[in-house]
């Protein structure tokens, strides 16, 4: 006899919670982009290997969400929705990185 404390099958991962994870990843990401933008010696070791285009599109990134959540937040905005506003644009400049050649 089987015990029934366990599905048959693991459950599946579908479309839905692969966006969910991913809209979830961005968003605590953007939460980073509170502090002002600098590049520290941990950093600098990091980006060393990268190409050049990557690494400035990346400074970019850091200079643009931070003026908007500065911006956001000067305005008296929840930061709730500043960081669903920098997660949106944090996610062009990902798609920027993987387009570059």
């Amino acid at each position: 006899m089987r015990e029934h404390n366990r599905p048959a099958t693991p459950p599946r991962i579908d479309h839905e919670d692969r966006l969910r994870a991913l809209r979830r990843l961005l968003v605590e990401a953007a939460w980073h982009y509170r502090k002002r933008p600098q590049v520290g010696k941990a950093l600098a070791d990091r980006q060393d290997a990268q190409p050049a285009e990557a690494v400035a599109i990346a400074w970019s990134a850091q200079r643009r969400l931070h003026r908007t959540w500065t911006r956001l937040e000067a305005r008296s905005k929840r930061r709730t929705i500043i960081a669903a506003a920098a997660a949106r644009e944090l996610s062009g400049f990902c798609w920027a990185i993987t387009r570059i050649e």
